[in-house]
């Protein structure tokens, strides 16, 4: 709220979704601007708090902030006059840099020109760098609560439908990374078959081929119980000869790297 009272854009009302009953209360204000506090008597995961917040914005933009981020105090009037200069475009979204869950600088930053075919293959925008038009989005977007994960990645797909997402180059928003962000979670090993079989049920609904690379005989089982109905090997592997004749064995298409190998 802190980062909220000092922007230079003069006109927003803050929307507090209580993610559970017990949240407590809030002032009127936060700066100059008024706060409104949407209260719940069950506890409401990630997807739904941010529909709750979609169906009660009742400014011309939004623009989600989870509690621990922040914003740069000119985020918001970057974003506002780049939709107020281009009427046809639905969403804005800038430069984001990161810190760690202590709040300390990562080398990470988000600042990737948009790009439709890339969406769909990596989240190009963490969620408090994007500003949209509420009555175009919310007419037909909504996040998926069924996902526990990416919520905001397919969230992003859905906008991104409606037009091209506009990049403005430049880092205005800080983005925290730790073990519960899905961008922790999208750049680290995945931890749980379960999580796997999500991400590739995830990818097949948005009409991709999952694919992974196996780096143990136990990895490439784990793949097949999956069902992935391909393999593919890294150039690191490609001596592996253990790991590449157990993967044959399977007898479906490998996509087999080799780097700066050769035939010798």
């Amino acid at each position: 709220l802190d980062s909220i009272s000092l922007q230079t854009y003069p006109c927003i009302e803050v929307v507090v979704v209580a993610a559970t009953p017990e949240h407590p209360a809030l002032p009127l204000r936060c700066g100059t601007h008024s706060i409104r506090l949407v209260s719940t008597q069950t506890t409401m995961p990630r997807a739904r708090a941010a529909n709750v917040a979609l169906e009660n914005a009742r400014g011309v933009y939004a623009l989600f902030l989870d509690d621990d981020d922040w914003l740069m105090p000119s985020h918001v009037a970057r974003l506002v006059s780049v939709l107020q200069s281009q009427p046809m475009a639905r969403a804005v979204y800038t430069g984001v840099s990161t810190v760690d869950a202590e709040g300390k600088p990562l080398a990470q930053v988000f600042d990737i020109p948009f790009d439709q075919l890339r969406l769909r293959f990596q989240n190009l925008m963490p969620i408090n760098s994007v500003l949209f038009s509420v009555a175009a989005v919310r007419a037909s977007c909504r996040f998926d609560e069924s996902l526990y994960l990416y919520e905001d990645w397919d969230f992003w797909v859905q906008v991104s439908k409606l037009a091209p997402m506009v990049h403005l180059p430049g880092v205005s928003a800080v983005y925290r990374i730790h073990e519960s962000s899905g961008v922790h979670k999208l750049n680290s090993k995945v931890q749980s078959a379960e999580e796997e079989i999500k991400l590739k049920e995830y990818s097949e609904s948005l009409g991709l081929t999952y694919l992974s690379t196996p780096f143990s005989r136990a990895a490439a089982n784990r793949l097949e119980r999956m069902g992935v109905c391909a393999y593919k090997i890294g150039s690191g592997e490609c001596n592996n000869y253990p790991l590449i004749k157990h993967i044959a064995s399977f007898g479906k298409p490998v996509i087999l790297s080799t780097g700066m190998n050769n035939i010798e």
